[in-house]
């Protein structure tokens, strides 16, 4: 039972389902809590539930190992690092697994799948936000709608953010109860798989995050503003020696910039919510590393504390162009839009 901020938190293992009574004084105030435990029951055996969850932790490793080739210099070798704490960390939740009787495997089982909807939803965020990458074909067409595709990043990161955020304080407790606590200390009796539970949790958000952090510097250069000395002026068109009856795909571009500490001030509210809820998840998110006593040193780069940006011409999405009219009147043609595309044809 911990009691921090006012707020108190406690663990039990499973209990049949009924109406309880917690009782107990804290600095000789006398308290009595009712609880009630809902249904439960489990789909299968618990050694299998927990094989799955085993499974379920590696591939998570495997996908942040290959994450990690995204980035460069030092910002790899911290997240290098910080996998490498993550895996020994499962190595040995796994080790005092094998030592759980059934039944313990039974509470352990039990306390992941009553906490299994507000982890899923932080994963499914997570995967949301994963899914609005760009991929590689995005990549290597440059043609691309750039507005479009940094105000998706946006808005998909945004709402991963804030589902990781509000369930911050319950990371906190498990963080609290059971990852690190899980690996340092003995197996405590009855409360053995309900403890190696909430580690084995907090041990794979824990690979969530780290994966959610990494794709975001990999990514920085994609959440980006037009410039913003960079409007009608920086506008430039491709010459062209025109024949009668061919198409021309004309290309225009303009100056975009990555975000920097100057957009906390933005008109922009996807640009002033993604920052405000990036700076929100790096501040929470040290309540639980400091919980964990693990020694993580990889963060994200946060645009909030960038005193300058970056910025480079793309070019300009076929959404944004238009022809206003030909000023030779020895000259007739036409425009039509495609996939990216701007087509004249005389």
């Amino acid at each position: 039972m911990i009691i921090e901020d006012n707020i108190l938190t406690f663990m039990v293992p499973k209990l049949n389902q009924g109406s309880y009574k917690l009782v107990f004084k804290e600095n000789n105030t006398p308290f009595n809590i009712l609880f009630e435990v809902k249904p439960h029951t489990l789909s299968g055996a618990p050694s299998g539930f927990v094989e799955s969850l085993v499974t379920q932790s590696q591939e998570r490793i495997q996908d942040l190992e290959r994450t990690k080739d995204l980035l460069v210099g030092e910002k790899k070798v911290l997240l290098e690092s910080d996998i490498s704490i993550l895996k020994k960390q499962n190595e040995d939740l796994i080790a005092k697994m094998a030592l759980l009787k059934e039944s313990e495997l039974a509470d352990m089982a039990y306390f992941l799948e009553a906490n299994r909807e507000w982890m899923d939803e932080v994963v499914a965020a997570l995967a949301e936000f994963n899914s609005a990458l760009p991929n590689g074909r995005i990549l290597n067409d440059h043609r691309i709608n750039i507005e479009e595709r940094s105000s998706l990043l946006m808005q998909k990161f945004t709402k991963a953010v804030i589902a990781v955020v509000k369930h911050i304080p319950k990371i906190v407790t498990a963080a609290s109860l059971g990852f690190a606590g899980g690996s340092v200390i003995p197996i405590v009796g009855s409360f053995a798989g309900a403890v190696l539970g909430a580690g084995w949790a907090v041990g794979n958000l824990m690979l969530d995050i780290k994966e959610l952090f990494a794709q975001i510097d990999a990514n920085a250069e994609f959440v980006q503003q037009v410039a913003d000395d960079a409007m009608e002026s920086r506008y430039r068109l491709m010459n062209y020696v025109f024949e009668n009856g061919k198409d021309y795909e004309l290309f225009v571009s303009r100056n975009y910039r990555t975000l920097y500490k100057g957009d906390e001030s933005s008109t922009n509210p996807e640009v002033k919510n993604y920052l405000s809820s990036f700076s929100q998840l790096l501040t929470d998110w040290v309540k639980v590393e400091l919980k964990l006593s693990l020694g993580l040193g990889y963060q994200p780069t946060n645009p909030a504390t960038l005193p300058t940006f970056t910025s480079k011409s793309s070019l300009v999405h076929s959404d944004h162009l238009s022809i206003a009219g030909i000023t030779n009147s020895k000259v007739t043609g036409s425009a039509k839009k495609g996939k990216w595309k701007l087509v004249f044809n005389l």
